[in-house]
């Protein structure tokens, strides 16, 4: 059956019958499969020959925070100003290492975007952030006029801060507001007030940095949908370029779980698509369109971090311990440990200490996860880059097609404004089982446990493609 036209209640009753069950969320496809001894990777790195450059982009995980979320799984640092004031000499060391290693690869693009995450980076100093920000710009290449993010959390806003951001060349900030309302944001061991979200986001726009994203929360154990429309509200007031909406995910060992199991609380699926379809619906109505499945965006406030990581023509440069990247074709986890993070960078090493050279097969699959992560998929890359008809590697494509899920215009694939909500569906049809296996693990790892940011390494031996990683 194809619906095409057809009334959009029809094309979700039929993607809700072909995905029962809501695949979970990821950002980062493939994951690092082996272990490998600081240094090793440096030492082997041979970049994969892609058909054009390599767009340039650059991680930074500050692994600081100055408080602990009820809700957030990772494994953060406590902040002390001295171990934050060596973190940034070490994280711009690092970022040398790197510009030593691909520096001479005329296939490595120069940098278009930057996303400095944690943790919370807007923990550190007016004077930490903009060492960072000032030094990057100083060690590597950049196009004119580079993106660069900063993550920010409310209680940590001054106007001393954010105006050292703008000066460094910080164009964008990502606000995790999650909720205005207190009660919410109690159930969900937050640590900030309304108040204080408000004035982050005042003194943002006083600093100069007019492209926000405000991160928004929902399902959280307790709360209304009409609490949430709320929270939309408040956050389309300020007229922000994106606005996020995150359903909760709830993560083992955390002291919401906790909180949640004694309240019967369940995660459904349903619930979780019925969030997501009552806040695109409003943000439709006030202009906003999809970038991702669960981020929204404005005219001129598209984020060129992750529009610009679509396909395998990319380097992701990871800084900071735990962080994850992606560089010369290998995907790559630095060290996970500060303390051993820092003596190894001090060492001179790079740190990286996982790391995944995708078999071709994965490739492809690598390519439609993050092209479909933005919701289109360019065929003439895909052919250009591997000398293949992704509709002959991938037939569901075609299934998508059929069933008007999946759209066509010249040589993108994009998936209907109503097909939008089942991205991450789409983005599982691709997965390969041993890189499911390794998504699935990291979910179940609880927090008290949680010794990695980010992905657990799948093993100690080298990774061999098997009959798992070949398409079907």
């Amino acid at each position: 059956m194809r619906i095409g036209d057809h009334d959009a209640d029809e094309l979700t009753t039929a993607l809700r019958r072909r995905y029962p069950e809501r695949v979970r969320p990821v950002g980062f496809y493939p994951l690092p499969s082996r272990r490998v001894e600081p240094g090793r990777f440096a030492a082997e790195y041979r970049p994969r020959r892609t058909s054009r450059a390599r767009t340039g982009l650059v991680y930074v995980h500050v692994p600081f925070c100055a408080q602990r979320c009820d809700f957030c799984r990772f494994y953060p640092g406590h902040h002390v100003d001295d171990a934050a004031s060596r973190y940034v000499r070490t994280a711009l060391a690092q970022l040398r290492l790197w510009q030593d290693l691909v520096g001479g690869d005329r296939a490595a693009g120069p940098v278009e975007a930057v996303f400095v995450g944690g943790g919370s980076p807007s923990v550190l100093s007016a004077e930490q952030l903009h060492d960072l920000l000032t030094g990057i710009r100083g060690i590597m290449p950049f196009v004119d006029l580079p993106e660069i993010t900063v993550e920010w959390y409310p209680r940590d806003a001054t106007e001393e801060k954010l105006a050292a951001v703008r000066a460094a060349g910080a164009t964008r900030i990502s606000l995790g507001v999650q909720t205005w309302n207190a009660e919410v944001s109690a159930a969900m061991g937050g640590h900030h007030t309304a108040e204080q979200a408000d004035a982050a986001l005042a003194m943002a726009r006083d600093a100069g940095l007019r492209n926000v994203n405000i991160d928004l929360m929902a399902n959280i154990p307790g709360q209304r949908l009409d609490q949430h429309l709320e929270d939309v509200a408040r956050a389309l007031a300020w007229q922000p370029g994106m606005i996020s909406f995150n359903a909760l995910e709830v993560a083992a060992g955390t002291p919401l779980a906790a909180r949640a199991a004694k309240t019967s609380f369940a995660e459904s699926d349903d619930d979780k698509r019925r969030w997501l379809e009552a806040t695109r619906r409003t943000l439709f109505d006030h202009g906003y369109a999809h970038q991702r499945v669960r981020n929204f965006h404005r005219p001129g406030g598209l984020h060129r971090y992750n529009r610009r990581s679509a396909g395998v023509s990319f380097d992701i440069v990871p800084v900071g311990p735990g962080a994850y990247g992606y560089v010369g074709g290998s995907a790559v986890m630095n060290e996970l440990d500060l303390r051993a993070w820092t003596a190894r960078v001090e060492a001179g090493e790079l740190p990286v200490v996982g790391r995944s050279t995708p078999s071709p097969e994965e490739d492809r699959r690598a390519f439609g996860v993050s092209s479909f992560l933005e919701l289109q998929f360019d065929v003439d890359d895909y052919r250009a880059e591997f000398g293949s008809d992704p509709l002959a590697d991938f037939p569901f494509l075609g299934d998508l097609l059929d069933l008007g899920a999946v759209t066509s215009l010249g040589s993108l694939l994009r998936l209907r404004t109503d097909a939008a909500p089942f991205g991450d569906d789409v983005c599982g049809e691709f997965h390969s089982p041993t890189q499911r296996t390794l998504f699935d693990r990291h979910l179940s790892i609880g927090r008290s446990k949680q010794a990695n940011q980010y992905f657990p390494l799948a093993t100690t031996r080298p990774h061999r493609p098997t009959d798992d990683t070949q398409i079907r």
